[in-house]
Formats: C-alpha cells, structure tokens, sequence
C-alpha cells in the first residue's frame, strides 16, 4: 500500500540500524517503494548514536544483532541522548521472537518488535501504526 505524495510518512525520517548491508538495501527498498523518502542507516551503535545526534528521527529500525552493545543498552543510550528533544520510536528487529523475547523488548521500553525476514505489508503498517499513536508528522 503506496503512501501518496502529499501523506505526512513522506516526511518520516527513518534510521535502519543493522550490521547486515543486504538487510539495509531491502529494508531501504521496502520503504522507499511504499513512498518513505528520508531514509537513513547504520551499520553500528556507534553509527545509530551519531544518527540520533545529528538528526530528529522519527523511526528507527534497530537490528537485534549491532555488535557492542545489546539492543536494551542502545535503547538506553539513545533515550539518554535525546532528553531534551524529541524521542524516537525504536523498532526492534528479531530473528526470533519468541514470547520471552517479546517480553524483554517490552519491558526494554522499545516501541515494536518486528520479526525476520521483513514482511513488506507488516513494517509498513508498523510504521503507520506508531503514527497513529502519537508520532509527530
């Protein structure tokens, strides 16, 4: 389902955070295809904490396998980053997720699970979704 030109999504600025290039390229192409213009990536923490210092991100994608740091520990940097501004909505993406996983990501404070291999029709409504909560357009 196409985002039209003149939807406010068309604005939403995206961070996909994986180690996995192939993962960013689709991931990117998934969105990108679907009308989401303002894409970005990361392939390290390191490369997810700059990103959030550098830009108002509305969305990111954040593979459970960055190296360094585990997602709950990223999740905590990135909230600690952004205090004063605006918070990002923060996707977990998982391999598996099984109702502990599940569990631990809610109680991490992440706004949504999304499992692999991405399904097109669910990362987008996932997407949707965190905008009809509250996310600001």
């Amino acid at each position: 389902m196409p985002v039209s030109k003149t939807s406010p999504f068309k604005r939403t600025r995206l961070l996909i955070a994986s180690p996995d290039r192939y993962f960013r390229i689709q991931t990117g192409e998934i969105l990108s295809g679907s009308g989401y213009g303002q894409l970005r990536s990361a392939d390290t923490a390191r490369g997810v904490l700059e990103s959030v210092a550098r830009d108002d991100l509305d969305i990111i994608l954040l593979d459970e396998d960055l190296p360094l740091l585990s997602p709950p520990e990223l999740l905590r940097m990135i909230r600690g980053a952004r205090l004063e501004g605006y918070q990002p909505r923060i996707v977990l993406i998982v391999a598996r997720p099984t109702r502990t996983v599940v569990e631990e990501a809610r109680r991490a404070g992440f706004d949504a699970l999304i499992a692999k291999p991405i399904i097109p029709v669910r990362l987008i409504r996932t997407i949707e979704h965190l905008h009809s909560v509250g996310l600001a357009a």
